[in-house]
């Protein structure tokens, strides 16, 4: 695993200065580009989170569809116009043979139809996958404090949802329409990774973790609140013939002569 900008993965470099980015540094002569690291060392999977535009130049592109058969490359970046890449890139620089994964929700937008029905490889990589089950299993449990192993277990739980139908087409995660069943399988996971290790706070422990965990799940489809409405009777919603009536007459009629009731 590499980390740049140029040089901070490297052990020499001035740009280490804590001591858990040490444990990734390498023994590695310095580097003056991003394109001169990937031809040097040649990575199957390619993450951009650094916000620069771009970055996941043509040429890095072809660089990498020449050393893998199927590369990965995550432009993460947001906004779109912050992407290290678009979908339309990554697809043409790779002769289509990328996988590609972008943080922003237009990932096809410069596609045309032809290369949009081609383009299954492409996986949106969104927070949306992760916060709301790491959420609700927070929540459900009563933990004090959400460590990086509560996202580790959200992770692993994304990645065993992968079906091989997903993987088939190309996806590196479930369909995005499949995302409240993911979050109560990571909430689910959260919850007796918490009871396990002592650190729920909710009690007593239940028996039957997914059904407590659904049970507190909003479920947006909930029975109509207003009161039921009932149909009239036909004859009642007849309409009525007043034409050549005067008013008395038509009161007569209307309550069939029974008008000393409102005098």
């Amino acid at each position: 695993m590499w980390f740049p900008p140029f040089g901070a993965g490297l052990r020499d470099s001035a740009l280490i200065v804590s001591e858990y980015k040490s444990l990734y540094a390498k023994d590695h002569s310095s580097v003056d580009s991003l394109e001169d690291l990937v031809h040097e060392i040649k990575p199957s999977v390619l993450i951009g989170c650094s916000n620069v535009g771009g970055a996941f130049t043509p040429s890095i592109l072809r660089a990498m569809a020449s050393f893998h058969q199927r590369p990965l490359v995550f432009a993460l970046s947001t906004p779109s116009e912050c992407a290290e890449c678009d979908a339309d890139k990554a697809l043409r620089h790779t002769n289509g043979c990328c996988l590609f994964g972008s943080g922003a929700p237009d990932v096809t937008k410069n596609l045309d139809e032809g290369d949009a029905q081609r383009s299954t490889g492409f996986t949106l990589m969104s927070h949306a996958y992760v916060s709301p089950g790491v959420t609700l299993g927070v929540l459900c449990t009563r933990m004090h404090h959400v460590a990086d192993d509560i996202f580790i277990i959200a992770a692993q739980t994304i990645a065993d949802m992968v079906t091989e139908e997903d993987l088939k087409q190309g996806r590196i995660y479930p369909p995005l329409e499949n995302s409240r069943q993911v979050s109560l399988a990571i909430a689910t996971a959260i919850s007796q990774y918490a009871y396990d290790k002592g650190r729920a706070n909710t009690y007593p422990e239940p028996e039957d973790k997914m059904a407590y965990i659904l049970d507190k799940q909003y479920d947006y489809n909930y029975h109509n609140a207003l009161p039921a409405i009932y149909s009239w009777p036909s004859h009642a919603t007849k309409a009525l013939n007043t034409s050549g009536l005067q008013a008395s007459h038509l009161f007569d009629k209307t309550f069939k002569g029974k008008s000393s009731y409102y005098s």
